[in-house]
């Protein structure tokens, strides 16, 4: 009977990947629009806005909305390798799998990555901003320099050429500090 109990373990562990298992390939994703007219397609399938759609992990996903009066949208839903947990986990059970039983095991890291299982959705909530198509596109705002506080009161130093090597030096060195030369005082 054990012996039987370890060979389906084996087989469960060989068979099948951990993430697949415990995530799925997909992720619950929703969509939202600020404007409620507006018609949205996911991959070029029509959606109701604010529906939860279930979008496989491994691929990523095409958002396109469109509204009369405004621009059309166009954004995409990447796919991301899962960071944290997820990662820190199965990749814990893997290595630890191929220390112990030997690299058949390896096959469910190889399923997990096939099928998109270590895999995110970014964003996992997405809401489309609708632009009216007659909004003035704004320019980038003024370039100022930010005030030096507090106000500097040393006045500029003005700068003249070392008349022996040419190098720009401050009017107020007595000596060149290229070619050691004494400067003319003004």
């Amino acid at each position: 009977m054990r012996r039987v109990l370890c060979v389906i373990l084996a087989l469960a562990l060989v068979l099948d990947g951990c993430a697949l298992i415990f995530r799925g390939s997909e992720q619950d994703v929703t969509v939202n629009s600020d404007q409620p007219d507006a018609k949205i397609w996911v991959d070029g399938q029509g959606i109701t806005p604010g529906n939860v759609l279930h979008l496989k992990r491994g691929q990523e996903h095409i958002v396109t909305a469109q509204l009369a009066g405004y621009k059309n949208y166009r954004s995409t839903i990447r796919t991301v390798t899962s960071g944290g947990i997820t990662f820190f986990y199965t990749g814990f059970v893997y290595v630890g799998a191929v220390l112990i039983v030997g690299l058949p095991l390896l096959i469910p890291w190889v399923i997990d990555g096939a099928t998109g299982a270590l895999n995110e959705l970014d964003p996992e909530n997405l809401t489309i901003t609708m632009t009216p198509e007659d909004a003035p596109s704004t320019p980038p705002p003024p370039q100022t320099q930010t005030p030096q506080w507090p106000p500097s009161t040393e006045k500029p130093v003005a700068e003249m050429k070392c008349p022996y090597c040419g190098q720009t030096v401050k009017t107020t060195d007595k000596e060149c500090p290229f070619c050691g030369v004494g400067l003319p005082s003004k």
